[in-house]
């Protein structure tokens, strides 16, 4: 069943097919959303295909105040969740057998929390069920709402009492599942595709551009998964696609055999020749990359009783070719051999549950977060009034460069996060137009850049060259000698 990606914010969809992203990438570089036409320079071309890693550059940095790497060499060819933090194994509540009202979780909950009204029962019945020969009817359930929660929580292991009625730890299980169904989440790269096969390279009609149904690029999917799981040891969620339908699994560990290679090697991998395909022109060293990516698996159904830990695990056996440039930076790559037509369509990061709007795509609205939340906390032992709030979104993520009477827009884009090897535009944008004697004042890590006297001037633009890591920009408005405004703001530049 076809989906769709509402926004950056939150995991859009009740089937299993969770994600769609309209990206394009190439095999010169990750994304590029300039078309060939451009006429920017070439080394402009080469900065913006990286922007994909740029944004989880700065996302990573937001999230752990840690460089966010794409050197190969710094790159751990192996690595895993610590085991407190290997997601469990849990059902993926089929939609022709009533969603996540399976076990019958979802009544208990409305005669524990909404006074034995069936508002909850009545909606998951008519919102996240389906018929026997409904489209998709065969594979659609909650597996991005398992694998969201089993992502980030323990598994509950023992029931909980509210209100007279007793929650059993498959209860809880079952409506965690539900509310992740409408959880916040950060893309880490690829797109959804309704198509049943991929394309090798040397079926395109141009070879040396990947299609938008070619899914993630294998130089965005290695980035991801060495940095979250490898450097942190934290899970991520990425799908296991079988023709047209596609399943969600927590991701937890990794083993890969890497070894350089040369040009015409690569060629013989991806199964091209010189003539026709093209790498990347910063392309200097190449890689191959044999990997085992383990996850949990979900479950036929859900146990019953206090079982935990309850964990099956499965495994993708995944090759590519990575492009590396001069700095031993990863830039792009192509899958080989079966991985170019069995490999993950896209990699995403669970964050915390948002309430259900109401609309299908999203989890119950008649079941609360905060309720659910509680009695997984009461059933690993933990303060139910007090649940740790796990990995969430920084809250300056959105707003970065956002103030009152104007913004900033850094290497033209408000995500905090540029590209290193150039210098980088930055623009003050005013809501209102500047008016008499002031004075803008602009300092980078403590050294002040310049001082702007954009008297009637709606926009300032000036450039600066960032260093590698975290930088500061420091803004101080004046009028007539007296501070009116002042700002600092964290930005994050890729090595």
């Amino acid at each position: 069943m076809k989906s769709s990606f509402f926004s950056s914010l939150f995991i859009g969809a009740f089937v299993c097919a969770g994600i769609i992203s309209c990206r394009k990438t190439t095999p010169g570089g990750l994304v590029s959303p300039q078309s060939q036409n451009s006429k920017e320079p070439q080394s402009e071309l080469l900065a913006d295909s990286r922007r994909e890693i740029n944004s989880s550059s700065n996302f990573f940095f937001a999230v752990w105040d840690d460089s966010f790497t794409s050197r190969f060499s710094d790159l751990p060819s192996s690595g895993g969740a610590p085991s407190d933090r290997i997601p469990y194994s849990g059902h993926w509540y089929p939609e022709v057998r009533g969603g996540a009202n399976v076990s019958g979780a979802v009544t208990k909950y409305d005669r524990a929390f909404n006074g034995g009204r069936p508002l909850a029962a009545n909606w998951e019945s008519t919102n996240h069920a389906l018929r026997q020969g409904d489209p998709g009817a065969n594979w659609a359930g909650h597996c991005n709402g398992f694998s969201a929660a089993s992502s980030r929580h323990k598994e509950p292991a023992r029931s909980v009492i509210r209100n007279g009625i007793t929650f059993e730890a498959q209860d809880i299980k079952a409506l965690l599942a539900e509310i992740y169904m409408s959880a916040k989440y950060y893309f880490l790269g690829g797109n959804r595709c309704e198509q049943d096969r991929v394309r090798r390279p040397s079926e395109r009609s141009d070879p040396t551009k990947m299609n938008e149904c070619d899914d993630v690029n294998p130089g965005t999917f290695h980035v991801a998964i060495a940095n979250w799981i490898g450097r942190k040891g934290y899970p991520v969620v990425t799908d296991k696609t079988v023709t047209s339908q596609v399943w969600n699994y927590p991701a937890y560990r990794y083993a890969s055999q890497v070894q350089k290679i040369t040009r015409q090697t690569a060629l013989q991998y991806i199964g091209v020749n010189s003539s026709s395909y093209v790498f990347n022109p910063a392309a200097e060293q190449f890689a191959y990359v044999n990997m085992t990516l383990y996850y949990a698996n979900a479950l036929p159904s859900e146990p019953v009783g206090n079982v935990a830990p309850t964990h099956t695990e499965g495994t993708m056996a995944l090759q590519y070719v990575l492009e590396l440039n001069a700095a031993d930076e990863i830039i792009g790559g192509e899958w080989v051999g079966e991985s170019q037509s069995a490999h993950p369509d896209f990699i995403w990061l669970a964050l915390e549950p948002m309430q259900g709007s109401g609309t299908k795509y999203f989890g119950n609205p008649n079941v609360d977060v905060n309720a659910v939340l509680g009695m997984w906390a009461e059933s690993v032992g933990l303060d139910p009034a007090n649940p740790p709030p796990g990995l969430r979104e920084p809250a300056w993520i959105k707003d970065w460069g956002k103030f009152p009477t104007f913004e900033v827009v850094l290497d033209e884009s408000q995500t905090g996060a540029v590209f290193m090897g150039r210098e980088v535009a930055l623009q003050f944008k005013r809501r209102q137009p500047l008016q008499g004697n002031v004075e803008l004042d602009v300092s980078v890590n403590g050294s002040s850049i310049t001082t702007l006297k954009p008297t009637g001037q709606d926009d300032v633009t000036m450039k600066i060259r960032p260093v590698p890591g975290a930088n500061r920009l420091d803004i101080v408005w004046r009028k007539g000698g007296v501070t009116f405004e002042e700002r600092s703001l964290r930005f994050h530049a890729m090595n």
